[in-house]
C-alpha cells in the first residue's frame, strides 16, 4: 500500500480500520508525506519493513500489531524518516498507542532523523517493542533510549526471552497473542474503552491487551 500526499488538514487522508497486510516483498504500508489514522492494523512478512513513513507526515496508530518474520537479517517492522530535515518534510506527529512492534530480527524499529528535533516527532504509549541492542551500538543514540516522554509505559524486549508477545504462529501470519504474552493486560485502557479487537471481541475489561488482538488460550 502506497500513501502519498498530506493535504495539511486535520482530517486524515487515509483511515485504516481492521486491516491485515501480509507477505510483501518490500513494504506493507509505505507512506510519503502521508496523513494516516489507523486502528486494528496487522502487518507481517515484508522484505524491507512492515510499515515505513518517509518524507515526514502525520500518523496515529492505535491497537496495531506490526510484526516482521521475513527471512532476512535486514528487515524491520517500523521505519521512520524526515528526509532532509526541512520543514517541508517534517514528521509532525507519529503516535503509537497500545501497539506491538516485534519481529525475528533484533531491531523492530529503525529511525533516520535529519535536522532539528522539532521536525522529528514520535510518541509510543504502552507499546511492546523489540530492540535487542546486543553489542550496544545504539547505547548513546538519543532516539533509542526508551526513557522520557517519548516512550510512556512501554515494554522493551531487549532479548529473545523477556517481554515476548507469544504469537500463535507468526511464520504463518497468526499473530493472535496467548495467555503468556507480555502484551496481556498491559495496555492503556483509555485507548481501548468502548472498542473491539480485530476479531470483533470487546475490549471491555481493564486493563486491556496491547495489539490488535485480545489474548486467547491456545489449544
Amino acid at each position: 500500500m502506497l500513501v502519498t500526499g498530506n493535504d495539511g488538514t486535520p482530517t486524515p487522508t487515509l483511515d485504516l480500520n481492521n486491516v491485515q497486510i501480509y507477505n510483501c516483498s518490500n513494504v506493507g504500508i509505505l507512506a510519503r508525506t502521508g496523513n494516516i489514522n489507523a486502528f486494528n492494523v496487522v502487518t507481517n512478512n515484508c522484505g524491507e519493513a512492515s510499515i515505513a513513513f518517509t518524507f515526514g507526515g502525520s500518523y496515529t496508530f492505535t491497537h496495531c500489531t506490526f510484526a516482521n518474520y521475513w527471512p532476512s537479517p535486514n528487515q524491520t517492522c517500523v521505519f521512520l524518516d524526515n528526509y532532509d530535515g526541512s520543514n517541508q518534510y517534517a514528521l509532525t506527529q507519529t503516535n503509537f498507542n497500545n501497539c506491538i512492534i516485534y519481529g525475528s530480527t533484533n531491531y523492530a524499529i529503525n529511525f533516520e532523523k535529519k535536522g532539528a528535533d522539532a521536525n522529528f516527532n514520535y510518541q509510543f504509549n504502552n507499546c511492546l517493542i523489540k530492540f535487542n541492542d546486543f553489542n550496544n551500538q545504539f547505547s548513546t543514540n538519543p532516539l533509542f533510549q526508551f526513557t522520557g516522554s517519548r516512550y510512556s509505559n512501554c515494554l522493551i524486549a531487549r532479548n529473545t526471552t523477556t517481554n515476548k508477545p507469544d504469537f500463535k504462529n507468526p511464520s504463518d501470519n497468526q499473530l493472535i497473542i496467548g495467555q503468556a504474552s507480555a502484551a496481556k493486560g498491559t495496555a492503556d485502557f483509555s485507548f481501548s474503552n468502548g472498542t473491539f479487537d480485530i476479531l470483533n471481541k470487546s475490549r471491555n475489561t481493564s486493563p486491556s491487551d496491547i495489539g490488535a488482538y485480545n489474548f486467547v488460550i491456545f489449544d
